[in-house]
């Protein structure tokens, strides 16, 4: 099962229709009135994704205040969203990508190795997305910890709101 697309720095963001942890049928384009940061992770109790999960929500207040929405998406059910949301505080929506489709318009869902055997799967990545939908950074292959003070640096380094 390849993936669909591989979306690049400079392009713009495509628009989708998804299930977010509120229960809400929502879209790209309805959080595009002010910068997003979109994150891909794989699953809600993952250690390492925990961590990431954890460490946006943190920084929630920052990135707010810096004039950002935040997204998360997994493949995860919209129930195991909101007992993420219950036990870690999550302050933002997370998106259901049960099918995967989404996850594989962006790119994310690539081949792995794990113990020299091919795996399909979400591969940890963060789309800085500008109020018109343009992708201006992409980190791909996201570690947590370190990976919210490399967004951060990298919007500080730039002019908000328009980036």
């Amino acid at each position: 099962m390849a993936e669909l697309n591989n979306l690049d720095e400079g392009s713009q963001a495509l628009d989708f229709v998804i299930t977010a942890s509120n229960g809400n049928e929502v879209s790209l384009s309805n959080f595009l009135v002010s910068p997003l940061l979109l994150f891909f992770y794989t699953k809600n109790d993952a250690p390492d994704c925990a961590r990431l999960l954890c460490d946006f929500r943190d920084h929630f207040s920052e990135f707010k205040s810096l004039g950002f929405r935040i997204l998360g998406i997994s493949i995860e059910t919209l129930d195991s969203h909101n007992k993420a949301i219950t036990k870690h505080g999550i302050p933002f929506l997370l998106l259901c990508d049960k099918n995967m489709k989404i996850s594989r318009l962006y790119g994310v869902y690539k081949p792995r190795f794990v113990e020299g055997i091919k795996v399909w799967g979400v591969e940890r990545s963060t789309y800085i997305i500008d109020e018109k939908g343009v992708i201006i950074k992409i980190f791909r292959n996201v570690k947590s910890p370190g990976h919210i003070e490399d967004v951060l640096e990298f919007i500080r380094s730039k002019k908000p709101p328009s980036l």
